[in-house]
């Protein structure tokens, strides 16, 4: 619902925009809201009706024990004068506002409202909340009009490889191969493998890219580190949680277990190279060892 008061079509479309961007990205970045201003500040009101933006429905996704933030209202004073409005919840308390009342005055620049989403502490996947905004002008310069507000507790988003397979690799030379898990949650996940004898296989620290959201991509290098000839499978149960430093439900966590898988070739006898070897009588072959 946009009632106008003839701003220049660039400017009405870029608040178009900016509102409906801040809702789809969780209200990250955007204009900076304004809750109140002295009179003085604000130019003599007239008859004229600002430029109002107004939902669309939100719907909110979270993590565990996380929150998340929506825009559902911009307004724009873009002539003289100001315009009070107020935005007020009815419904599921886990569901907050950042301000309620506004003075949106035309030498302050776009107000905007925010709603948070704070689901409780022992909230599990599958966990729905509903409420639903007023947003209403003080004297009626643009109709009161009523956004829907849906929020969600999911558990994480993540892809990754059921198989590392470095295939056929030469006897006692390292390889290194990439791992790389997609994260397509809400926010930032921590993954990270179970403890245990990895062996032939390590791993480094993992390093986090951030492609085009809503993804990001955390990528592990994993090593074979020089085994003697054989075949190696060894499965390792990895974990993406919403913070590491806290206990979760099992259904709060994302888990997959990934197989390392290695044929080693080359010959058993020969043991790793050795420039001290000269070929005589006194050498000894390193044993073949396949865990």
């Amino acid at each position: 619902m946009r009632p106008l008061r003839s701003p220049s079509s660039l400017r009405a479309a870029w608040l178009a925009l900016a509102c409906s961007a801040l809702v789809a990205c969780g209200g990250a970045g955007g204009p900076t809201h304004v809750t109140e201003f002295p009179g003085p500040l604000c130019d003599a009101p007239d008859a004229d009706m600002p430029l109002a933006n107004i939902g669309p429905d939100l719907t909110l996704r979270v993590l565990c024990r996380a929150g998340s933030r929506g825009a559902i209202a911009s307004v724009d004073e873009p002539g003289p004068g100001e315009t009070p409005w107020t935005v007020s919840l009815d419904g599921d308390d886990n569901f907050s506002l950042e301000a309620a009342t506004f003075v949106t005055c035309n030498n302050g620049g776009v107000s905007v409202a925010f709603v948070d989403l704070q689901p409780a502490f022992d909230a599990v996947p599958g966990d729905t909340y509903d409420a639903v905004a007023t947003i209403s002008a003080d004297h009626g310069t643009f109709p009161t009009t009523k956004v829907a507000l849906h929020g969600e507790v999911v558990a994480p988003n993540v892809t990754a490889p059921s198989l590392v397979d470095f295939g056929d690799v030469p006897a006692w030379q390292p390889q290194t191969r990439t791992l790389r898990f997609n994260n397509a949650s809400p926010s930032p996940v921590a993954i990270a493998p179970a403890a245990g004898d990895l062996g032939p296989f390590s791993m480094s620290n993992a390093v986090v890219k951030a492609p085009p959201p809503p993804q990001n991509v955390t990528e592990w290098t994993l090593s074979l580190d020089s085994p003697p000839p054989g075949d190696y499978d060894v499965p390792i149960v990895w974990t993406a949680t919403p913070s590491p430093a806290l206990t979760f439900p099992p259904a709060c966590l994302w888990t997959q277990t990934i197989r390392l898988r290695a044929h080693v070739v080359g010959d058993p006898d020969g043991g790793p190279p050795d420039a001290n070897r000269d070929g005589g009588a006194s050498d000894v072959a390193l044993p073949l060892i396949i865990p």
